[in-house]
């Protein structure tokens, strides 16, 4: 339960950034389009979210991750500079849990990326201003590894 609340605040949060970003016009023509691929032990993660959190200074931006992939266009996208990358993805767990809301059951979710990828994520990447932002990410469960 707490997880799933975690994961719907973060998307949220995520969205509400974004549209922070869109709708801001200061350094929009300095704006990089981001795409690339990310999986989990070879596998694509069919559906999830990533974030770029600068290191310095700047907004966060992200979007969402379909069928092991993700695009961050230029309207939305990053300004140039090192960034700090989170990946999440909830999965069913196979367990049923009692709903929040009312007495019926539900799938509990769970985050399937390891920590060192999300809140407590290693992964850096640099957008540069000139060039493409191709950022792909082959996670693994015991060790880590992004270009």
């Amino acid at each position: 339960m707490g997880l799933q609340i975690r994961l719907c605040f973060s998307l949220f949060t995520l969205l509400s950034i974004t549209l922070i970003v869109g709708c801001s016009s200061a350094d929009s023509d300095q704006k990089q389009e981001v795409r690339g691929t990310v999986s989990l032990n070879g596998t694509p993660i069919s559906n999830g979210a990533i974030t770029l959190i600068p290191i310095s200074q700047g907004t966060s931006v992200g979007t969402t991750i379909s069928d092991g992939k993700y695009l961050i266009d230029s309207e939305n996208g990053a300004l140039p500079g090192e960034y700090r990358v989170e990946i999440d993805s909830s999965q069913p767990s196979g367990k049923k849990i009692r709903s929040t809301v009312g007495e019926s059951m539900q799938d509990e979710m769970i985050n399937v990326i390891p920590d060192n990828f999300n809140r407590n994520s290693t992964l850096k990447i640099v957008i540069k201003k000139e060039g493409q932002n191709q950022h792909d990410f082959e996670l693994q469960s015991h060790s880590q590894h992004a270009d």
